[in-house]
């Protein structure tokens, strides 16, 4: 399972939350459809889970800075885990 993770932080006035998104493919490339993707912010516990769509695409907003763990899985895959995420606060000048 390849995982392409997106991060898009707005850039107009001042946000403390950003859009995680990313795409969820097999090891030919093609879309795994139904994925369980859940992002767990580190510091305070919470997890959040969505599945993947037809497209392989997931996506969460409002996310907030800080320390994040994700496990992505499915039937018939081997779980993935990615730790030490950080999602970061940029402010423009």
């Amino acid at each position: 399972m390849t995982i392409v993770l997106t991060i898009y932080i707005p850039s107009f006035g001042q946000t403390e939350a950003a859009t995680l998104s990313g795409t969820i493919t097999d090891p030919s490339g093609a879309a795994v459809h139904g994925t369980q993707v859940k992002p767990t912010k580190v510091d305070t516990g919470i997890i959040v889970a969505t599945p993947s769509n037809s497209s392989g695409l997931y996506v969460f907003a409002n996310v907030r800075p800080g320390p994040y763990r994700m496990v992505v899985e499915k039937a018939g895959f081997r779980e993935v885990v990615l730790t030490n995420l950080c999602m970061m606060e940029f402010l423009a000048a």
